[in-house]
């Protein structure tokens, strides 16, 4: 970074510090951790580190636990050291497959080098307490406060107990520094939502929020990208009746409550979703109602009791397919903690879950290239299941169809647990069925011996050890 970007970085963060290439900025005031969890240093100088509160549902005792979370700018490699309160000897840093590799500084600190932008997970002991390390590279095109057609929160901490709403042609900017306690509702075309500040749904707890969904944006043209969203009430960020969604390096620290979804899209056509960080308690990536043309590409998600991907379920018919979706380049961080409901249950928690209803079709989607970081005995990889949805105002009393659908390059954990990542593939009667299913490179399948299931009427499935 030239001396003229690192000036106008400086001025334009409004509180930020720039060091050289790094920038790095303060905390909200309370917001800050203070239980010396973690500290975190980016080329020597200090990064502020936040806390995500603890579950306060469906997880408790020792499976309840807050997490962490630091964030800089860097157009370079930097060298990023970690103290832990607790023993850092077996620390990772996932996705694995980024090849991050923590050098250990003794019992309580372990350093690496990495070059932004990157989102990843350093975990001292497992999925509890770990800390959420986000790197971008520095704004330098960030919208001016006095312009008419931006929503501006400067850093520091604020609070909303009114809708901030955005019409056709407005940016909402989150500076760094900001943290907004609030809600977003977002109606016309060309519209924005950016920065490196955050929005929190703290203040309201499940079933008691001020509205149905955190962050809810209808329209054309939509971008959200770079922002930070944390502990919401309820789903967190939807596109409802939303065409030409571009979401980019987002991160979404969720995991406090119940029906906690990170990215719902429903009722939506041309939707990318890429280089982003979720982690909620309820599925990540879920699209309902009807969802054309979706792209979601290299993610790392992370659930607590549910879906890394659940597609469908809620449907609204045979004239509302979901068709032409593309998952690809996805790190699986963790499954759920415990998965002790039947396969039939439609709430079988999975890497992925597909469930087809009310006649609804489902063609033409492509699964490549997921990596999974810590198996469990537990965890599934696939139900594609044409199901009857109980949910709604309007009775469904029929399974959807399914069609056309590749996995690909699934890259199953030589050292997971015997038969873990079982797949299943049901129809739910001979009229509503599953036909038309290629797995292709499906490694250590075989070697490892995971379990398929297939029921009912499933036609055409390619690429199964024992099928042909």
């Amino acid at each position: 970074m030239n001396q003229a970007i690192r000036i106008a970085c400086a001025g334009l963060l409004a509180g930020a510090v720039a060091y050289g290439e790094v920038v790095t900025w303060p905390a909200a005031p309370g917001t800050a951790a203070t239980n010396g969890a973690f500290t975190v240093k980016v080329n020597g100088r200090p990064v502020d580190v936040i806390e995500i509160p603890k579950p306060t549902h469906c997880l408790k005792d020792n499976d309840a636990h807050p997490y962490y979370a630091a964030f800089f700018d860097a157009d370079e490699e930097v060298d990023v050291e970690v103290v832990g309160a607790a023993n850092m000897r077996r620390t990772r840093i996932l996705p694995t497959r980024r090849g991050i590799a923590p050098k250990v500084k003794g019992e309580h600190a372990v350093g690496f080098r990495a070059k932004p932008p990157f989102n990843v997970a350093v975990e001292p002991s497992g999925r509890h307490g770990a800390l959420v390390i986000a790197a971008n590279v520095p704004e330098r095109d960030a919208p001016k406060k006095d312009d008419p057609n931006v929503v501006y929160f400067g850093p520091g901490r604020h609070r909303r107990d009114k809708a901030i709403t955005l019409g056709s042609g407005q940016t909402l900017y989150l500076a760094p520094g900001a943290y907004v306690e609030g809600w977003v509702k977002a109606s016309g075309t060309n519209m924005t939502i950016r920065g490196r500040g955050i929005l929190s749904g703290l203040p309201w707890q499940w079933g008691k929020g001020p509205v149905g969904w955190m962050v809810a944006a209808q329209g054309r043209d939509i971008v959200v990208k770079d922002v930070t969203l944390m502990s919401s009430w309820t789903w967190m960020l939807v596109f409802n009746e939303a065409e030409n969604v571009l979401v980019d390096n987002i991160k979404l620290l969720n995991g406090r409550t119940l029906n906690d979804d990170g990215i719902d899209i429903c009722r939506s056509r041309h939707v990318a979703i890429r280089n982003s960080f979720i982690r909620s308690q309820d599925d990540c990536i879920a699209p309902k109602y009807w969802c054309e043309d979706l792209t979601v590409e290299n993610c790392a998600l992370w659930t607590d009791v549910a879906n890394i991907i659940r597609v469908g379920y809620e449907c609204l018919g045979r004239d509302y397919p979901f068709r032409n979706h593309r998952y690809r380049n996805i790190d699986v961080l963790h499954q759920a903690i415990h998965n002790d409901k039947s396969i039939d249950n439609y709430w079988t928690e999975n890497t992925i879950s597909i469930q087809p209803s009310n006649d609804a079709m489902f063609e033409d989607m492509v699964f490549e290239n997921f990596a999974f970081d810590a198996p469990q005995v537990q965890d599934l990889f696939l139900t594609l299941r044409t199901t009857i949805c109980r949910f709604g105002r309007k009775p469904i009393t029929q399974g959807g169809h399914a069609r056309n659908i590749t996995f690909r390059d699934i890259h199953f954990p030589k050292t997971r647990p015997l038969g873990a990542y079982g797949i299943w593939l049901h129809s739910v009667d001979p009229e509503h069925i599953v036909e038309d299913v290629t797995f292709e490179n499906l490694e250590a399948q075989e070697e490892f011996h995971v379990p398929v299931g297939i029921r009912g009427v499933v036609k055409n499935i390619k690429g199964l050890p024992g099928r042909k």
